[in-house]
């Protein structure tokens, strides 16, 4: 944000006496405070020392900072005057204000008590900054967010660290496999000031309707998700996971050994397996909240979950038969559901018998 050497200004000078005055700290003992010589700081007030290194800034604000959970050039923006310029690096400057805004700390009080020519004059140097202030605006909202996260874990203990860390490593995903998708969803202002911010009966109606809505996503969310591979894996999609019907069309040309040939396959047949009725639970759930008709083709995914059986038990040599009806939405699902988990069990039971005296998966 700042550069390596900073010109000290009047501005800062002043915020520098305001800040140590307001913690009844003398210039000498704020210097030694720091680590610095007695000398060090009334040299910078007396105007002595032209300029400032940016880390012996932050450090001279750091405790200051800290007490209002704020980074060093948080505290330092949002105590200079609205109107002073700042220096940013590669030379770029920009006034107070913006700076305010870019990095979060742009108080709404002050704000709103700007007269219209000061609002107009604040929109119009908006509207026309340079493109060299429009990339610092951009790294400034990405390096807020991070100080967000960074600020907001060091509250909470180990385990609830990892818990939230899962949270942003699948938003870090969702970002990197669908970015435009992903941006759409979290650039929705899920919590604005009004009502968040503040206690009120609005508030607590608000949250509580956010968490029905965010219960409704995760459903909605869980059946997209398992009617996708179920799909996916009819369609073959171009990853390893969904290959079973390539590997079985090429199994004899397939190098690996056969008992671990038949233990992967037979995990893609549990996956489909899994899948195909975890679609049909979450399509019930997503048809309650939503009152959708969306339906289930059970047609094409349980001909193809009995032609999965059938090419699995073709390739492993085994003598067994099953015969099973294709559903439809008034079958008992759940009774089928068990039949062919006894499939899967005949199966794999077969297997670990015929491989279990060798070095073997199984």
């Amino acid at each position: 944000m700042f550069p390596e050497k900073i010109k000290i200004t009047d501005e800062l000078i002043q915020l520098i006496i305001d800040a140590r005055k307001e913690h009844n700290l003398t210039a000498y003992q704020l210097s030694e405070k720091i680590g610095k010589n007695k000398s060090w700081l009334p040299n910078i007030e007396n105007r002595r020392t032209k300029n400032i290194s940016r880390s012996d800034l932050y450090l001279l604000f750091k405790n200051f900072a800290d007490e209002e959970n704020l980074q060093p050039e948080q505290y330092i923006v949002k105590n200079l005057p609205r109107n002073c310029m700042i220096e940013l690096e590669d030379g770029v400057t920009a006034p107070c204000y913006h700076v305010k805004e870019m990095l979060g700390v742009d108080s709404w009080e002050e704000y709103i008590s700007l007269s219209p020519e000061e609002h107009n004059e604040e929109d119009e140097f908006y509207e026309n900054r340079s493109n060299d202030l429009r990339e610092k605006d951009i790294s400034a909202s990405v390096y807020r967010l991070s100080n967000i996260l960074s600020t907001k874990l060091q509250s909470f203990d180990l385990d609830k660290k990892e818990d939230i860390i899962r949270y942003i490593d699948r938003m870090a995903d969702n970002l990197e496999n669908d970015f435009d998708h992903a941006l759409d969803i979290y650039g929705l202002p899920y919590c604005p000031d009004d009502p968040i911010s503040e206690e009120s009966n609005a508030k607590t109606d608000y949250l509580k309707l956010l968490e029905s809505l965010s219960n409704s996503n995760s459903i909605a969310l869980d059946m997209m998700c398992s009617r996708s591979f179920v799909y996916s894996f009819i369609e073959g999609a171009p990853y390893e996971v969904y290959e079973f019907f390539k590997k079985i069309e090429n199994w004899k040309n397939l190098t690996d050994p056969e008992d671990e040939k038949l233990y992967f396959a037979l995990e893609d047949v549990k996956n489909y397996q899994f899948s195909v009725f975890s679609y049909i639970e979450d399509l019930a759930e997503y048809n309650k909240i939503f009152k959708n008709t969306l339906s289930v083709d059970y047609d094409l995914i349980f001909s193809k979950l009995y032609e999965i059986f059938r090419l699995y038990i073709k390739v492993a040599k085994m003598e067994y038969s099953f015969d099973l009806p294709i559903p439809d939405s008034s079958s008992n699902i759940s009774e089928l559901h068990q039949k062919t988990d006894k499939i899967i069990f005949d199966i794999e039971k077969e297997m670990r018998s015929r491989y279990r005296n060798r070095n073997s998966l199984w």
